[in-house]
């Protein structure tokens, strides 16, 4: 009696387990995917469409930033170009006029002053605008006994920098440290 129960249990379980894997199946039914049938639903016309949008977007997006980088560094190369043109104009000036005497001391000298002793010509950023005359100066202070400081203060429409040189003058011959 004991084993007919045991016998009768595993018949239910077997049919239950049975009746969940049909059920299984007919929910989810076995799909057979094949190369052809991907190769047919792919929609090729619309595909080829998207992927020249993309490559043409990403032609562009390459074209505007490698413009944006080569007008920086053409803005960059213009604003060097000035200093180094104004600090040689520094130079040439301080050969023939008198530069600070005592440790300390400072001269200035205003770029306006040097356009209209025809030490420079006017300077003008990459878009050709003209540096503010004005307030774009010079300034050399003596820190030691054949050692100045040269402080340039360049001010264009678009940038405004400091730079600070070394000047060494030896009787009358100023040189350039970088």
């Amino acid at each position: 009696m004991y084993e007919e129960k045991k016998k009768n249990i595993r018949k239910e379980k077997n049919r239950k387990n049975k009746y969940q894997k049909k059920n299984i199946e007919r929910k989810f039914p076995k799909f057979e995917i094949s190369n052809d049938s991907i190769l047919k639903k792919i929609e090729w016309k619309r595909l080829g469409i998207k992927l020249g949008i993309l490559f043409f977007v990403m032609l562009l997006l390459i074209f505007v930033v490698s413009r944006l980088n080569k007008y920086q560094e053409n803005e960059n190369e213009t604003f060097n170009k000035n200093i180094e043109r104004i600090t040689k104009a520094t130079a040439e000036y301080y050969k023939s006029n008198p530069l600070p005497k005592n440790i300390g001391d400072s001269v200035s000298l205003v770029i306006k002053e040097m356009i209209e002793i025809k030490l420079i010509d006017e300077i003008k950023n990459n878009q050709e605008k003209t540096c503010n005359q004005e307030n774009s100066y010079i300034i050399v202070t003596k820190i030691a006994t054949e050692e100045f400081d040269l402080k340039i203060y360049l001010e264009c429409p678009d940038k405004k920098k400091v730079v600070e040189k070394k000047i060494v003058c030896k009787e009358a011959n100023c040189t350039i440290k970088k």
